[in-house]
């Protein structure tokens, strides 16, 4: 039980106390109109039995205290219910954003390695049913066993023989429903994976909808996410179906009991040992009795669905972070030490060594796939190496705070992410203080005014998701636009220019040379022409270094790259 609060809660099962203290209130409270009903038809029948009138002012009083306390009954069960959302959706809302912020310290191979909507799915649909399970399920759960816990004990004093023999079906119940929760868990865990299957290619869907549209996937053909959603139809009725007679086996056993009360009051009767107002009270309080406990066993039924769901997120919390503590210094110099790197096994860089100095220019060229992207994200910490090290400032970078790392780089790659926003906020993205002036003046060195001034509302004008109502060029420019405002000492630049035209390209290029004042350059590209005035450019092909130098010294060595070179200027 222990773990299903801490799971279902996820690891807040201290938030349950209150909700549960009013839910318990609650439904002890419900019991009282029932208590008075009985007194009123206890009053009225003994008048009957006796042959003499009620106690009629009794019966007003009974009856003026019943609509007060229906009142009261209806206000406590408004706090009661406030308690209980206030509580659910405040984890819930607090947990999503500590859990956002942990997911940005995570290193990007965990991120990459998942599907692109199973961490949208923890974050909302896992959050959503943690919100079911705090503010429907769990108080109401356990209020709904300490009530019954409660009326069990006063009715053993009222007549321990008529109360044993309504309970004593309890423990069959509680052993049918010990065998639906388990069997609810694995239903769920199928239907939950079924969900988050469907989600992932309802994603793919959207994200490639301009493929399919192309080649004619739309709707129904697009076979992947008709599958996906055939699966959650089954995974969904299945669970469904198979988990109801479950359900309500447990809840027959609790009406066996009833049936047994019944039959054991009618011999008592006889007996002379059970007097009929005892009677009727066992059958008015029993019944009440038996409401919460059957809302008990379905929510207690469905609790494993809601654990699955907390344990994914305490499983995606418990990820360790990427290590370092330490500030970075303020020296610049970059080393690669023997670095070796592999995706999943399949090896990228072999035994990488390289110095990269303070405010230079180091041009990354070669064949796709040789490892040129993943020297950048290396640098960028997205990934940490297999083997050897990466040194900033004499220090490994693993020791560094990976966040007051990054404050001292600037990311322009060639597909410039932008956010559903303005563009200025899109351009202040990495020094959310700067003033318009500021923005406007970064906006001048990477050429992007051009463009910005035929825009309906300037800076402010919206961008939609991923810049999509932006080319190409633009998006780079506001990219590098990013990049000078935040005036980071070292800029990564991956394939600024690759898909760009020829005006594009010079407007582009004329930027960077904006960029690159007093700063270390690190930068991939293809176009020989847009590096040879770097420092040095490395040739790079199966994950080694081939060639190094600069331009003229890799034209004099007529290897790889000269050959490249004359390719691209015959």
């Amino acid at each position: 039980m222990k773990k299903l609060l801490y799971e279902t809660t996820a690891g807040n099962p201290k938030k349950l106390i209150r909700p549960i203290i009013l839910s318990t209130l609650s439904e002890l409270i419900n019991f009282l109109p029932t208590i008075f009903i009985f007194w009123a038809l206890q009053i009225i029948l003994k008048a009957f039995l006796d042959k003499s009138p009620p106690n009629a002012s009794l019966l007003w009083g009974i009856g003026v205290f019943l609509v007060l306390f229906l009142a009261v009954m209806m206000l406590f069960e408004i706090l009661a219910y406030r308690a209980l959302y206030r509580s659910a959706y405040g984890v819930s809302a607090i947990g999503r954003i500590e859990l956002a912020k942990d997911i940005a310290k995570l290193p990007l191979g965990y991120l990459e390695s998942k599907d692109p909507g199973s961490l949208s799915y923890v974050l909302m649909s896992n959050y959503a049913s943690l919100e079911t399970a705090l503010s429907h399920k769990l108080p109401i759960c356990i209020a709904n066993t300490i009530v019954p816990i409660i009326v069990f004990i006063g009715l053993l004093l009222l007549n321990y023989q008529m109360a044993i023999a309504m309970f004593i079906c309890l423990p069959l119940s509680l052993i049918s429903l010990w065998l639906t929760q388990i069997f609810i868990a694995k239903l769920g865990a199928k239907q939950q994976q079924a969900k988050r299957e469907s989600e992932n290619r309802l994603q793919e869907y959207l994200d490639g909808i301009k493929v399919i549209k192309a080649y004619g996937l739309v709707g129904a053909k697009f076979s992947r996410l008709l599958e996906s959603f055939e699966a959650l139809r089954r995974s969904s009725l299945r669970l469904e179906i198979l988990s109801a007679p479950l359900v309500m086996t447990s809840l027959a056993f609790v009406g066996a009991g009833l049936g047994i009360m019944i039959f054991m009051g009618r011999y008592l009767m006889l007996e002379g040992a059970l007097d009929i107002f005892t009677f009727i009270a066992f059958l008015m309080i029993g019944t009440k009795a038996f409401v919460p406990f059957s809302t008990s066993a379905i929510a207690y039924a469905e609790s494993k669905y809601f654990q699955k769901a907390g344990h994914q997120i305490l499983e995606l919390k418990s990820q360790p972070p990427q290590s370092g503590a330490e500030l970075p210094p303020k020296d610049y110099h970059i080393e690669f030490k023997n670095v070796s790197f592999s995706y999943q096994n399949t090896p990228v860089l072999k035994n990488i060594s390289l110095q990269i100095p303070p405010n230079q220019f180091i041009a990354l060229t070669g064949p796709s796939g040789g490892g040129k992207s993943t020297i950048l994200k290396l640098i960028a910490r997205f990934y940490d190496p297999n083997e050897g090290s990466i040194y900033f400032g004499g220090k490994d970078i693993k020791t560094l705070d990976p966040q007051a790392y990054r404050q001292n780089l600037s990311m322009v790659f060639q597909n410039v992410y932008l956010f559903a926003d303005t563009i200025a906020n899109n351009i202040a993205l990495g020094r959310e203080n700067a003033s318009i002036s500021q923005i406007m003046e970064v906006c001048k060195k990477a050429n992007c005014t051009e463009f910005i001034t035929h825009m309906p509302q300037g800076l402010q004008t919206p961008i939609t998701s991923k810049g999509d109502n932006l080319s190409g060029g633009q998006k780079q420019r506001i990219g590098i636009a990013r990049a000078l405002l935040k005036d980071s000492p070292i800029i990564l630049l991956d394939e600024f220019s690759a898909a760009l035209d020829a005006l594009n390209e010079l407007k582009i290029q004329q930027a960077i040379n904006a960029l690159i004042q007093n700063k270390t350059i690190i930068a991939i590209a293809h176009k020989l022409k847009t590096i040879q005035n770097a420092h040095t450019i490395l040739y790079i092909a199966q994950g080694q270094i081939q060639e190094q130098g600069s331009h003229q010294e890799l034209l004099d060595l007529n290897g790889q790259y000269a050959k490249l070179w004359r390719l691209q200027n015959p």
